[in-house]
Protein backbone atom coordinates (compact mmCIF):
# COMPACT_ATOMS: atom_id res chain seq x y z
CA UNK A 1 0.00 0.00 0.00
CA UNK A 2 1.20 3.49 -0.77
CA UNK A 3 -0.07 7.00 -0.09
CA UNK A 4 -0.90 9.29 -2.98
CA UNK A 5 -1.91 12.85 -3.73
CA UNK A 6 -2.74 12.06 -7.37
CA UNK A 7 -4.71 8.79 -7.53
CA UNK A 8 -7.89 10.37 -6.13
CA UNK A 9 -7.91 14.01 -7.28
CA UNK A 10 -8.24 16.48 -4.45
CA UNK A 11 -7.85 13.83 -1.74
CA UNK A 12 -5.04 12.22 0.22
CA UNK A 13 -5.45 8.54 -0.54
CA UNK A 14 -4.06 5.17 0.37
CA UNK A 15 -3.64 2.99 -2.71
CA UNK A 16 -4.06 -0.77 -2.42
CA UNK A 17 -2.80 -2.89 -5.30
CA UNK A 18 -4.40 -6.30 -5.81
CA UNK A 19 -2.70 -9.23 -7.53
CA UNK A 20 -3.97 -10.94 -10.63
CA UNK A 21 -5.46 -9.78 -13.92
CA UNK A 22 -7.51 -11.55 -16.54
CA UNK A 23 -5.98 -9.53 -19.41
CA UNK A 24 -2.42 -9.53 -20.75
CA UNK A 25 -1.90 -6.04 -22.12
CA UNK A 26 1.64 -5.59 -23.49
CA UNK A 27 1.68 -2.02 -22.15
CA UNK A 28 0.67 -2.96 -18.58
CA UNK A 29 1.93 -0.54 -15.92
CA UNK A 30 1.92 -3.20 -13.19
CA UNK A 31 3.10 -6.47 -14.79
CA UNK A 32 4.61 -7.57 -11.46
CA UNK A 33 1.05 -7.93 -10.14
CA UNK A 34 0.14 -10.58 -12.71
CA UNK A 35 0.05 -14.15 -11.52
CA UNK A 36 2.32 -16.22 -13.69
CA UNK A 37 0.93 -19.41 -15.26
CA UNK A 38 1.83 -22.52 -13.28
CA UNK A 39 2.26 -20.72 -9.94
CA UNK A 40 0.07 -21.66 -7.02
CA UNK A 41 -0.92 -18.13 -6.03
CA UNK A 42 -4.62 -17.36 -6.11
CA UNK A 43 -6.60 -14.15 -6.16
CA UNK A 44 -9.36 -15.24 -3.84
CA UNK A 45 -8.67 -13.08 -0.80
CA UNK A 46 -7.64 -9.52 -0.10
CA UNK A 47 -5.15 -8.88 2.75
CA UNK A 48 -7.99 -7.79 5.00
CA UNK A 49 -6.96 -7.28 8.61
CA UNK A 50 -3.54 -5.69 8.04
CA UNK A 51 -5.03 -3.19 5.62
CA UNK A 52 -7.99 -2.44 7.89
CA UNK A 53 -5.58 -1.81 10.80
CA UNK A 54 -3.47 0.47 8.57
CA UNK A 55 -6.58 2.47 7.61
CA UNK A 56 -7.82 2.70 11.22
CA UNK A 57 -4.48 4.15 12.29
CA UNK A 58 -4.61 6.83 9.57
CA UNK A 59 -8.19 8.05 9.98
CA UNK A 60 -8.18 11.81 9.99
CA UNK A 61 -5.01 11.94 7.88
CA UNK A 62 -6.24 10.03 4.82
CA UNK A 63 -9.43 10.95 2.96
CA UNK A 64 -9.78 8.11 0.49
CA UNK A 65 -8.82 4.57 -0.45
CA UNK A 66 -8.04 3.60 -4.03
CA UNK A 67 -8.30 -0.07 -4.97
CA UNK A 68 -6.20 -0.81 -8.04
CA UNK A 69 -4.36 -3.72 -9.51
CA UNK A 70 -4.11 -6.01 -11.40
CA UNK A 71 -7.87 -6.30 -11.55
CA UNK A 72 -9.60 -5.89 -8.15
CA UNK A 73 -12.93 -7.35 -9.31
CA UNK A 74 -11.31 -10.80 -9.61
CA UNK A 75 -11.46 -10.97 -5.81
CA UNK A 76 -14.84 -12.35 -4.71
CA UNK A 77 -14.40 -10.74 -1.27
CA UNK A 78 -14.04 -7.21 -2.72
CA UNK A 79 -17.60 -6.13 -1.72
CA UNK A 80 -17.03 -7.26 1.90
CA UNK A 81 -13.71 -5.44 2.03
CA UNK A 82 -15.28 -2.26 0.59
CA UNK A 83 -18.05 -2.38 3.20
CA UNK A 84 -15.42 -2.39 5.97
CA UNK A 85 -13.58 0.54 4.41
CA UNK A 86 -16.82 2.48 3.89
CA UNK A 87 -17.73 1.96 7.58
CA UNK A 88 -14.61 4.01 8.39
CA UNK A 89 -16.03 6.92 6.33
CA UNK A 90 -13.37 6.81 3.61
CA UNK A 91 -14.10 7.83 0.05
CA UNK A 92 -13.48 4.82 -2.23
CA UNK A 93 -12.18 4.77 -5.79
CA UNK A 94 -11.97 1.61 -7.90
CA UNK A 95 -9.58 1.25 -10.83
CA UNK A 96 -10.90 -1.47 -13.16
CA UNK A 97 -10.62 -2.96 -16.63
CA UNK A 98 -14.41 -3.43 -16.70
CA UNK A 99 -14.51 -7.19 -17.25
CA UNK A 100 -16.77 -7.86 -14.24
CA UNK A 101 -19.96 -5.77 -14.66
CA UNK A 102 -21.91 -8.03 -12.27
CA UNK A 103 -19.61 -7.15 -9.36
CA UNK A 104 -19.38 -3.54 -10.49
CA UNK A 105 -23.17 -3.28 -10.48
CA UNK A 106 -23.36 -4.90 -7.04
CA UNK A 107 -20.90 -2.52 -5.39
CA UNK A 108 -22.37 0.52 -7.15
CA UNK A 109 -25.89 -0.48 -6.06
CA UNK A 110 -24.73 -0.75 -2.46
CA UNK A 111 -23.24 2.74 -2.58
CA UNK A 112 -19.74 1.42 -1.84
CA UNK A 113 -17.98 3.51 -4.50
CA UNK A 114 -17.49 7.24 -4.86
CA UNK A 115 -15.33 7.17 -7.97
CA UNK A 116 -14.53 4.62 -10.69
CA UNK A 117 -11.72 4.87 -13.23
CA UNK A 118 -12.08 2.36 -16.05
CA UNK A 119 -9.27 1.75 -18.48
CA UNK A 120 -10.32 1.69 -22.12
CA UNK A 121 -7.57 -0.32 -23.78
CA UNK A 122 -8.54 0.24 -27.45
CA UNK A 123 -11.48 1.30 -29.63
CA UNK A 124 -14.57 -0.60 -28.48
CA UNK A 125 -14.41 -3.07 -31.35
CA UNK A 126 -13.61 -6.72 -30.62
CA UNK A 127 -10.57 -7.25 -32.86
CA UNK A 128 -8.93 -3.97 -31.76
CA UNK A 129 -9.54 -4.76 -28.10
CA UNK A 130 -8.29 -8.31 -28.51
CA UNK A 131 -5.09 -7.06 -30.16
CA UNK A 132 -4.53 -4.56 -27.35
CA UNK A 133 -5.20 -6.96 -24.47
CA UNK A 134 -3.40 -10.08 -25.63
CA UNK A 135 -5.98 -12.33 -23.97
CA UNK A 136 -9.62 -11.48 -24.50
CA UNK A 137 -12.64 -13.64 -25.19
CA UNK A 138 -15.93 -12.45 -26.60
CA UNK A 139 -17.53 -12.70 -23.14
CA UNK A 140 -14.90 -10.38 -21.65
CA UNK A 141 -15.45 -7.92 -24.49
CA UNK A 142 -19.23 -7.99 -23.96
CA UNK A 143 -18.62 -7.43 -20.21
CA UNK A 144 -16.38 -4.43 -20.92
CA UNK A 145 -19.06 -2.83 -23.08
CA UNK A 146 -21.64 -3.55 -20.36
CA UNK A 147 -19.44 -1.86 -17.74
CA UNK A 148 -19.09 1.22 -19.95
CA UNK A 149 -22.89 1.46 -20.20
CA UNK A 150 -23.29 0.91 -16.47
CA UNK A 151 -20.79 3.64 -15.63
CA UNK A 152 -22.32 6.09 -18.09
CA UNK A 153 -25.50 5.86 -15.99
CA UNK A 154 -23.77 5.99 -12.59
CA UNK A 155 -24.34 8.92 -10.25
CA UNK A 156 -20.76 8.97 -8.96
CA UNK A 157 -17.51 10.33 -10.38
CA UNK A 158 -16.45 8.26 -13.40
CA UNK A 159 -13.31 8.50 -15.49
CA UNK A 160 -12.59 6.56 -18.67
CA UNK A 161 -8.83 6.35 -19.19
CA UNK A 162 -7.03 5.61 -22.43
CA UNK A 163 -3.38 4.80 -23.04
Amino acid sequence: MKQSLTDYPGQIAAVLFTRGCNLRCPFCHNPHLLIKPGRSETVTQLPDEDVIDFLHERRGFLDAVVISGGEPSLHPDLPLFLRKVKEMDYLIKLDTNGTNPVMLNEILSEGLLDYVAMDIKAPLEFKSYQAACGKLGSEDFFNIRSSVQLLLQASIMVEFRTQ
